[in-house]
C-alpha cells in the first residue's frame, strides 16, 4: 500500500513539475524543471519495478532496497540541480515531502537479511550472461562503424534500433568499432540487457564536450550536471567491454561527466574514463567496475 502511493505521489509529482516548466520564462530554469520531470518518472518506474508482477525481474530483497534508495537518490538530484546555479525554489519542497517521506517510510519497514562475507560486503553472484572475458567474442547483432563499414555509424542509432528490434529477455550486442566518436549516447530504462563492446581502451572513444561551467548551463541542453554527460546508462543489466569515455571540456569547464550511470546490476570492463571533474557519476543502483 504504501509503495502504490508512493508511485501514485511520483506520477503526481511528474506532472505538476511538467506544468512549471512549460511556464517557466528562462532557459535554466526551465532546463532544472525538465530534469525534475525526468527525474521523477524515473522514480515512479523504479518504484513499479518493486509492485513488478512480472516475474523476469524475481527481486530479492536486497535488490528492493536498493531500488527505493534510487528513488530517494533521484528526489535529492532534482534539488541539487537548483542548488548548482544558486536559484531559490519554494515550489519544489513542496512537491516532494510528501513523496520523500513515503519512500522513506518502504525502507523503514522493509526487512533484508543480505549474505555477507567476513568483511561484511554484499555477495555478488555473477550470472552466465557476464562472460566479461568473453564479451569480444560475443556475436553482435549490429556493428557501428564510423566511416560506414557497419549497420550504423552512430552509436545512437544503434541503441535506437535495439529499443524497437531487442528480443524481451535476451541480450542485445552492439559491437563498436575502432574510432571517434563525437556524440552524446543515452540508453534508456526501457532498453534492458544491452551489451556493448569496443576494440580496446583508447581504440573505441565515445566524446564530447559539455560542461556545468560558464554560461554553460544557460544553454537548454545543460540544465544540470546529467546534461553535460558524454554517455548516460538507465536501463538494467547493460555491461560495457573495451571503450574509452571522455570529456574534453577541461578545468575550466567545471563539472564535466564522461559518464553518468544509474543502471542496476551494470558492468564496466576494462573500460577508462576521461576528464576533468566528477568524470563518473554513479548515480544510483549496484554497479560493478
Amino acid at each position: 500500500m504504501t509503495i502504490q502511493s508512493a508511485i501514485d505521489e511520483a506520477r503526481a509529482a511528474c506532472y505538476k513539475t511538467r506544468a512549471i516548466k512549460s511556464t517557466y520564462p528562462n532557459v535554466p530554469g526551465k532546463s532544472l524543471w525538465g530534469s525534475c520531470v525526468d527525474y521523477f518518472d524515473r522514480t515512479a518506474f523504479t518504484l513499479n519495478m518493486v509492485l513488478n508482477t512480472h516475474h523476469d525481474l524475481q527481486p530479492t530483497p536486497l535488490d528492493v532496497q536498493t531500488w527505493l534508495r534510487a528513488g530517494l537518490t533521484y528526489i535529492t538530484v532534482c534539488h541539487k540541480g537548483f542548488e548548482l546555479i544558486n536559484m531559490t525554489n519554494t515550489m519544489l519542497p513542496v512537491i516532494t515531502t510528501s513523496l520523500t517521506e513515503l519512500i522513506v517510510n518502504s525502507l523503514a519497514i522493509s526487512v533484508i537479511f543480505p549474505s555477507c562475507n567476513t568483511n561484511g560486503l554484499v555477495n555478488v553472484n555473477f550470472s552466465d550472461e557476464y562472460k566479461l572475458a568473453d564479451l569480444a567474442n560475443e556475436k553482435p547483432d549490429v556493428v557501428v562503424a564510423q566511416h560506414g563499414s557497419g549497420d550504423f555509424k552512430s552509436i545512437q542509432k544503434a541503441v535506437d534500433y535495439a529499443m524497437i528490434h531487442r528480443m524481451p529477455k535476451k541480450r542485445f550486442v552492439i559491437y563498436v568499432k575502432a574510432g571517434i566518436y563525437k556524440e552524446y549516447v543515452e540508453i534508456p530504462e526501457t532498453v534492458k540487457y544491452i551489451t556493448m563492446y569496443g576494440d580496446g581502451i583508447n581504440k573505441t572513444i565515445i566524446t564530447g564536450n559539455r560542461h556545468c561551467g560558464g554560461d554553460m548551463l544557460k544553454t537548454s541542453k545543460v540544465g544540470d550536471l546529467q546534461g553535460s554527460a558524454t554517455f548516460k546508462v538507465w536501463s538494467r543489466k547493460f555491461i560495457t567491454r573495451g571503450i574509452t569515455f571522455r570529456n574534453t571540456a577541461g578545468p575550466q569547464g567545471e563539472q564535466a561527466l564522461a559518464v553518468l550511470s544509474s543502471s542496476d546490476k551494470s558492468t564496466f570492463y576494462r573500460c577508462s574514463f576521461e576528464g576533468y571533474q566528477d568524470t563518473l557519476l554513479t548515480m544510483a543502483y549496484t554497479q560493478f567496475y
